[in-house]
């Protein structure tokens, strides 16, 4: 299994060519991936026409991304997404807030054959059971001011108590949400 957990990744900005991803993985077959409690916010393109994503998962096999915050995604010249998944069989995606990708908060090929619910988003693109749609990330988040931003959810915000907690199995290898003892 590898992870990527508990990662800041924030303020990247490219002028140049290519995508800029916050965190981008390509998986291999039967090589399980897991992104879990990451907070990604500030990247800006303002290069040539790419693919820009706050957290990029392409490839065969089974992978788990839960729970992230991805924030302010944006590209003047490229495609800018919050989550972006290609080739999504065996993916479950669930308790991810996303809010203000330029394009679109969640792009997933294939949606039929990924998991996914409990998402938050501030579009309509946050799909599957218990997702919140078209809500306003300054409802969410202590502070969206730049420079200032404190992505803590704020008291009355949609997305508390609105997760899911999952427990089970990801192609033989036994996942959780991974949630340190003090913040429970």
């Amino acid at each position: 299994l590898m992870s990527v957990r508990q990662c800041i990744v924030h303020d990247l900005e490219n002028t140049a060519s290519g995508a800029i991803c916050g965190i981008s993985a390509t998986i291999g077959t039967g090589v399980p991936k897991a992104i879990t409690n990451n907070i990604v916010y500030g990247l800006l393109h303002d290069g040539y026409a790419t693919f820009d994503s706050g957290i990029k998962l392409i490839g065969a096999g089974g992978s788990y991304i839960s729970p992230n915050t991805i924030y302010d995604i944006a590209g003047s010249a490229s495609t800018a997404y919050g989550i972006q998944m290609q080739d999504a069989a065996s993916r479950r995606y669930q308790n991810n807030v996303c809010c203000n990708a330029g394009d679109a908060d969640y792009s997933v090929a294939s949606p039929a054959s990924a998991t996914c619910d409990h998402n938050l988003s501030s579009d309509a693109t946050a799909s599957g059971t218990g997702s919140l749609t078209n809500k306003t990330a300054a409802n969410q988040f202590v502070s969206t001011v730049g420079g200032s931003e404190d992505l803590h959810l704020k008291a009355g915000a949609d997305a508390i108590e609105a997760g899911k907690f999952s427990k089970g199995e990801l192609n033989g290898q036994l996942y959780k949400a991974e949630i340190p003892e003090d913040d429970v």
